[in-house]
Protein backbone atom coordinates (compact mmCIF):
# COMPACT_ATOMS: atom_id res chain seq x y z
CA UNK A 1 0.00 0.00 0.00
CA UNK A 2 2.80 2.51 0.24
CA UNK A 3 2.15 5.72 1.47
CA UNK A 4 -1.51 5.32 1.68
CA UNK A 5 -1.01 5.14 5.63
CA UNK A 6 0.69 7.99 6.14
CA UNK A 7 -2.52 9.82 5.42
CA UNK A 8 -3.12 12.96 7.98
CA UNK A 9 -6.36 14.20 6.69
CA UNK A 10 -8.64 11.72 4.32
CA UNK A 11 -9.76 14.35 1.57
CA UNK A 12 -6.57 15.72 1.53
CA UNK A 13 -5.29 12.30 0.10
CA UNK A 14 -8.65 12.15 -1.76
CA UNK A 15 -7.88 15.39 -3.38
CA UNK A 16 -4.20 14.31 -4.65
CA UNK A 17 -5.21 11.10 -5.75
CA UNK A 18 -8.29 10.88 -7.59
CA UNK A 19 -7.90 10.58 -11.32
CA UNK A 20 -4.42 9.02 -11.15
CA UNK A 21 -4.33 6.13 -13.29
CA UNK A 22 -4.65 3.22 -11.09
CA UNK A 23 -5.67 -0.52 -11.34
CA UNK A 24 -9.27 -1.11 -11.67
CA UNK A 25 -9.50 -3.51 -8.25
CA UNK A 26 -6.46 -1.66 -6.45
CA UNK A 27 -6.67 -0.97 -2.93
CA UNK A 28 -6.08 2.66 -4.01
CA UNK A 29 -9.29 2.62 -6.83
CA UNK A 30 -11.36 1.48 -3.50
CA UNK A 31 -10.13 4.00 -1.14
CA UNK A 32 -10.43 6.85 -3.79
CA UNK A 33 -13.62 5.99 -4.09
CA UNK A 34 -14.18 6.09 -0.66
CA UNK A 35 -12.19 9.02 0.18
CA UNK A 36 -14.14 11.29 -2.72
CA UNK A 37 -17.18 10.38 -0.45
CA UNK A 38 -15.82 11.91 2.73
CA UNK A 39 -14.81 14.87 0.52
CA UNK A 40 -18.76 14.94 -0.18
CA UNK A 41 -19.58 14.51 3.58
CA UNK A 42 -21.10 11.31 2.74
CA UNK A 43 -19.57 9.55 5.32
CA UNK A 44 -22.28 7.46 6.40
CA UNK A 45 -22.09 5.82 2.60
CA UNK A 46 -18.51 6.15 2.96
CA UNK A 47 -18.56 3.74 6.15
CA UNK A 48 -20.83 1.00 4.83
CA UNK A 49 -18.75 0.19 1.71
CA UNK A 50 -15.64 -0.37 4.14
CA UNK A 51 -17.74 -2.32 6.29
CA UNK A 52 -18.99 -4.62 3.27
CA UNK A 53 -14.94 -4.66 2.15
CA UNK A 54 -13.69 -5.38 5.55
CA UNK A 55 -16.38 -8.09 5.77
CA UNK A 56 -16.15 -9.42 2.39
CA UNK A 57 -14.48 -12.76 2.22
CA UNK A 58 -12.71 -11.71 -0.93
CA UNK A 59 -10.93 -9.68 1.41
CA UNK A 60 -10.15 -11.67 4.47
CA UNK A 61 -6.88 -12.10 2.87
CA UNK A 62 -5.75 -8.51 2.22
CA UNK A 63 -3.19 -7.05 3.79
CA UNK A 64 -2.97 -5.96 7.53
CA UNK A 65 -2.23 -2.47 5.80
CA UNK A 66 -5.33 -2.34 4.07
CA UNK A 67 -7.22 -3.28 7.52
CA UNK A 68 -5.72 -0.82 10.00
CA UNK A 69 -6.15 1.83 6.76
CA UNK A 70 -9.75 0.92 6.34
CA UNK A 71 -10.40 0.62 9.72
CA UNK A 72 -9.04 3.81 10.39
CA UNK A 73 -10.79 5.45 7.57
CA UNK A 74 -14.19 3.80 9.37
CA UNK A 75 -12.95 5.83 12.85
CA UNK A 76 -12.98 9.02 10.73
CA UNK A 77 -16.12 8.79 9.33
CA UNK A 78 -17.44 7.83 13.08
CA UNK A 79 -15.99 11.28 14.53
CA UNK A 80 -17.48 13.41 11.83
CA UNK A 81 -20.92 12.09 12.45
CA UNK A 82 -20.30 12.00 16.12
CA UNK A 83 -20.16 8.90 17.01
CA UNK A 84 -16.83 8.99 19.45
CA UNK A 85 -17.37 6.06 21.05
CA UNK A 86 -17.02 3.87 18.22
CA UNK A 87 -14.49 6.53 16.34
CA UNK A 88 -12.32 5.84 19.56
CA UNK A 89 -12.50 1.85 18.99
CA UNK A 90 -11.44 1.71 15.62
CA UNK A 91 -8.97 4.29 16.12
CA UNK A 92 -7.71 2.28 18.51
CA UNK A 93 -8.46 -1.15 16.75
CA UNK A 94 -6.15 0.37 13.30
CA UNK A 95 -3.13 1.02 15.77
CA UNK A 96 -3.23 -2.06 17.11
CA UNK A 97 -2.99 -4.11 13.77
CA UNK A 98 -0.19 -1.84 12.85
CA UNK A 99 1.41 -2.14 15.63
CA UNK A 100 1.36 -5.88 15.55
CA UNK A 101 2.21 -5.79 12.23
CA UNK A 102 4.62 -3.12 11.40
CA UNK A 103 5.78 -2.44 14.63
CA UNK A 104 5.61 0.38 17.47
CA UNK A 105 7.92 2.87 15.22
CA UNK A 106 5.69 2.48 11.65
CA UNK A 107 5.12 6.08 10.27
CA UNK A 108 1.75 4.92 9.52
CA UNK A 109 0.87 4.56 13.10
CA UNK A 110 0.23 8.23 12.64
CA UNK A 111 -2.76 8.31 10.43
CA UNK A 112 -5.18 6.66 13.54
CA UNK A 113 -2.73 8.43 15.84
CA UNK A 114 -3.52 11.93 14.69
CA UNK A 115 -7.03 11.46 14.10
CA UNK A 116 -7.29 9.80 17.41
CA UNK A 117 -6.07 12.81 18.83
CA UNK A 118 -8.89 15.05 17.43
CA UNK A 119 -11.10 12.06 19.22
CA UNK A 120 -9.93 13.01 22.75
CA UNK A 121 -9.76 16.82 22.61
CA UNK A 122 -13.54 16.52 21.42
CA UNK A 123 -14.32 14.68 24.37
CA UNK A 124 -12.11 16.24 26.89
CA UNK A 125 -10.47 13.33 27.29
CA UNK A 126 -7.03 15.51 28.33
CA UNK A 127 -4.95 12.69 29.91
CA UNK A 128 -5.04 9.78 27.34
CA UNK A 129 -4.29 12.78 24.58
CA UNK A 130 -1.33 13.71 26.33
CA UNK A 131 -0.39 10.12 26.70
CA UNK A 132 -0.81 9.93 23.31
CA UNK A 133 0.79 13.52 21.73
CA UNK A 134 3.73 12.32 23.95
CA UNK A 135 4.43 9.17 21.82
CA UNK A 136 3.21 10.70 18.68
CA UNK A 137 5.30 13.81 18.07
CA UNK A 138 8.71 11.59 18.77
CA UNK A 139 7.30 9.05 15.75
CA UNK A 140 6.74 12.42 13.37
CA UNK A 141 10.19 13.43 13.86
CA UNK A 142 11.30 10.26 13.90
CA UNK A 143 10.03 9.33 10.40
CA UNK A 144 10.49 12.97 9.15
CA UNK A 145 6.49 13.70 8.61
CA UNK A 146 6.51 17.62 8.52
CA UNK A 147 2.81 17.57 7.97
CA UNK A 148 2.17 15.13 10.87
CA UNK A 149 4.29 17.14 13.23
CA UNK A 150 2.31 20.36 12.02
CA UNK A 151 -0.75 18.49 12.93
CA UNK A 152 0.31 17.65 16.49
CA UNK A 153 1.74 20.78 17.16
CA UNK A 154 -1.74 22.12 16.27
CA UNK A 155 -3.31 19.49 18.90
CA UNK A 156 -0.89 20.47 22.16
CA UNK A 157 -2.07 24.14 21.27
CA UNK A 158 -5.34 22.94 21.50
CA UNK A 159 -4.92 20.98 24.84
CA UNK A 160 -3.36 24.33 26.06
CA UNK A 161 -6.39 25.90 25.26
CA UNK A 162 -8.85 23.38 26.88
CA UNK A 163 -7.10 24.00 29.76
CA UNK A 164 -7.36 26.98 29.72
CA UNK A 165 -4.27 28.36 28.74
CA UNK A 166 -5.19 30.38 26.32
CA UNK A 167 -1.55 32.44 25.94
CA UNK A 168 0.57 29.42 25.71
CA UNK A 169 -2.38 28.19 23.01
CA UNK A 170 -2.23 31.24 21.22
CA UNK A 171 2.11 30.89 21.18
CA UNK A 172 1.78 27.20 19.88
CA UNK A 173 -0.72 27.83 16.71
CA UNK A 174 1.94 30.58 15.75
CA UNK A 175 4.76 28.30 15.91
CA UNK A 176 2.44 25.50 13.77
CA UNK A 177 1.41 28.42 11.51
CA UNK A 178 5.20 29.56 10.84
CA UNK A 179 5.98 25.47 10.20
CA UNK A 180 3.07 25.74 7.53
CA UNK A 181 4.50 28.83 6.02
CA UNK A 182 7.70 26.71 5.54
CA UNK A 183 5.62 23.75 4.54
CA UNK A 184 6.41 23.91 0.70
CA UNK A 185 3.22 22.06 -0.91
CA UNK A 186 1.00 22.57 1.87
CA UNK A 187 -2.25 20.92 1.11
CA UNK A 188 -4.91 23.94 1.61
CA UNK A 189 -7.04 21.93 3.80
CA UNK A 190 -4.23 21.32 6.47
CA UNK A 191 -3.71 25.14 6.38
CA UNK A 192 -7.48 25.95 6.67
CA UNK A 193 -7.47 23.23 9.57
CA UNK A 194 -4.65 24.87 11.43
CA UNK A 195 -6.46 28.44 10.89
CA UNK A 196 -9.99 27.13 11.74
CA UNK A 197 -8.14 26.07 15.52
CA UNK A 198 -5.87 28.85 15.35
CA UNK A 199 -8.95 31.51 15.41
CA UNK A 200 -11.15 29.54 17.93
CA UNK A 201 -8.06 29.43 20.07
CA UNK A 202 -7.88 33.68 19.62
CA UNK A 203 -11.79 33.62 20.12
CA UNK A 204 -11.13 31.62 23.29
CA UNK A 205 -8.32 34.30 24.39
CA UNK A 206 -10.44 37.28 23.76
CA UNK A 207 -8.52 38.68 20.40
CA UNK A 208 -11.89 38.70 18.11
CA UNK A 209 -10.60 40.95 15.32
CA UNK A 210 -7.27 38.18 14.72
CA UNK A 211 -9.92 35.86 15.59
CA UNK A 212 -12.10 37.01 12.75
CA UNK A 213 -9.32 37.27 10.19
CA UNK A 214 -8.15 33.79 10.94
CA UNK A 215 -11.52 32.26 10.75
CA UNK A 216 -12.65 34.50 7.51
CA UNK A 217 -9.36 32.93 6.06
CA UNK A 218 -10.32 28.99 6.91
CA UNK A 219 -13.86 29.57 5.61
CA UNK A 220 -12.50 31.00 2.55
CA UNK A 221 -10.48 27.89 1.60
CA UNK A 222 -13.20 25.63 3.07
CA UNK A 223 -15.93 27.14 0.20
CA UNK A 224 -13.03 27.01 -2.45
CA UNK A 225 -12.58 23.61 -1.48
CA UNK A 226 -15.49 21.87 -0.63
CA UNK A 227 -18.10 24.59 -0.72
CA UNK A 228 -20.70 26.20 1.68
CA UNK A 229 -23.16 23.10 2.47
CA UNK A 230 -19.83 20.88 3.45
CA UNK A 231 -20.31 20.43 7.39
CA UNK A 232 -16.23 21.06 7.52
CA UNK A 233 -17.12 24.58 6.42
CA UNK A 234 -20.68 24.57 8.67
CA UNK A 235 -17.89 24.13 11.55
CA UNK A 236 -15.67 27.22 10.65
CA UNK A 237 -18.96 28.80 9.87
CA UNK A 238 -19.95 28.19 13.38
CA UNK A 239 -16.70 29.76 15.02
CA UNK A 240 -17.38 32.63 13.01
CA UNK A 241 -20.64 33.07 13.83
CA UNK A 242 -19.39 33.07 17.34
CA UNK A 243 -16.89 36.00 16.82
CA UNK A 244 -19.16 38.04 14.84
CA UNK A 245 -21.52 37.90 18.16
CA UNK A 246 -18.93 39.06 20.05
CA UNK A 247 -17.85 41.76 17.84
CA UNK A 248 -21.76 42.79 18.15
CA UNK A 249 -22.45 41.96 14.33
CA UNK A 250 -25.67 39.70 15.23
CA UNK A 251 -26.70 39.99 11.47
CA UNK A 252 -23.32 38.74 9.92
CA UNK A 253 -23.60 36.01 12.71
CA UNK A 254 -27.37 35.06 11.98
CA UNK A 255 -26.42 34.71 8.29
CA UNK A 256 -23.68 31.98 9.29
CA UNK A 257 -25.61 30.42 11.33
CA UNK A 258 -28.18 29.83 9.31
CA UNK A 259 -25.49 28.92 6.58
CA UNK A 260 -23.38 26.56 8.52
CA UNK A 261 -27.07 24.37 9.58
CA UNK A 262 -28.39 23.83 6.56
CA UNK A 263 -24.96 22.43 5.52
CA UNK A 264 -24.68 20.40 8.83
CA UNK A 265 -28.27 19.09 8.24
CA UNK A 266 -28.21 18.45 4.54
CA UNK A 267 -25.17 16.46 5.10
CA UNK A 268 -25.30 14.67 8.74
CA UNK A 269 -29.15 14.80 8.93
CA UNK A 270 -31.30 16.84 11.21
CA UNK A 271 -30.75 15.09 14.34
CA UNK A 272 -27.13 15.00 14.11
CA UNK A 273 -24.86 16.17 17.22
CA UNK A 274 -23.12 19.08 15.54
CA UNK A 275 -26.75 20.75 14.30
CA UNK A 276 -27.58 20.14 17.86
CA UNK A 277 -24.82 22.45 19.03
CA UNK A 278 -25.40 24.76 16.11
CA UNK A 279 -29.00 25.20 17.04
CA UNK A 280 -28.05 26.01 20.79
CA UNK A 281 -25.65 28.28 19.69
CA UNK A 282 -28.56 29.86 17.14
CA UNK A 283 -30.59 30.36 19.83
CA UNK A 284 -28.37 32.19 22.20
CA UNK A 285 -28.09 34.78 19.88
CA UNK A 286 -31.70 35.45 18.96
CA UNK A 287 -31.87 36.06 22.83
CA UNK A 288 -29.55 38.78 22.10
CA UNK A 289 -31.36 39.69 19.50
CA UNK A 290 -34.68 40.22 21.92
CA UNK A 291 -35.90 37.51 19.65
CA UNK A 292 -37.32 35.35 22.74
CA UNK A 293 -40.03 33.48 21.25
CA UNK A 294 -37.97 32.19 18.30
CA UNK A 295 -34.90 31.38 20.65
CA UNK A 296 -37.36 29.45 23.11
CA UNK A 297 -38.61 27.80 20.11
CA UNK A 298 -35.20 27.08 18.84
CA UNK A 299 -33.68 26.22 22.38
CA UNK A 300 -36.03 23.53 22.56
CA UNK A 301 -35.54 21.84 19.47
CA UNK A 302 -31.75 22.23 20.42
CA UNK A 303 -32.50 20.40 23.59
CA UNK A 304 -34.62 17.61 21.82
CA UNK A 305 -31.49 16.48 19.97
CA UNK A 306 -28.93 16.66 22.43
CA UNK A 307 -31.23 14.63 24.73
CA UNK A 308 -31.27 11.90 22.12
CA UNK A 309 -27.68 12.13 21.72
CA UNK A 310 -26.82 11.20 25.80
CA UNK A 311 -26.25 7.43 24.79
CA UNK A 312 -23.28 8.95 22.93
CA UNK A 313 -21.94 11.01 25.36
CA UNK A 314 -18.33 10.80 24.70
CA UNK A 315 -16.96 11.68 28.20
CA UNK A 316 -18.45 8.33 29.03
CA UNK A 317 -15.75 6.51 27.43
CA UNK A 318 -13.68 4.20 29.49
CA UNK A 319 -11.49 2.18 27.14
CA UNK A 320 -7.87 3.14 26.94
CA UNK A 321 -5.35 2.63 23.87
CA UNK A 322 -3.02 -0.47 25.07
CA UNK A 323 -6.27 -1.99 26.53
CA UNK A 324 -8.32 -2.65 23.82
CA UNK A 325 -8.97 -6.79 22.82
CA UNK A 326 -11.84 -6.99 20.85
CA UNK A 327 -12.22 -5.58 17.04
CA UNK A 328 -14.98 -3.38 17.00
CA UNK A 329 -18.17 -3.39 14.90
Amino acid sequence: MGSLSRVFLPFVWATACIGQEVEPRSPERFFAGILQLQTEGRYAEADARLKDALDDPAHQGASSQFVAFATALRGWNMSQLGEYTKAEQLFLYSIRILERSQGRDDAGLLFPMVNLLDVYLLTDQRAKAERMLDRALPLSEAAGERLARLRLLGTRARLFDARGRHSEAVSQFKEALRLAMDHPGLPPAEMATLLNNFGFALLNAGDLQQARQRLEGALAIWRDLLGSAHPVSAKTMKNLAAVYERLDRPAEAERLYVQALEGAAGALGPDSLLVGEMLSGYASLLRRMNRKSEASRIEKQARAILARRVSDDPRRLLVDWPELQSKPR
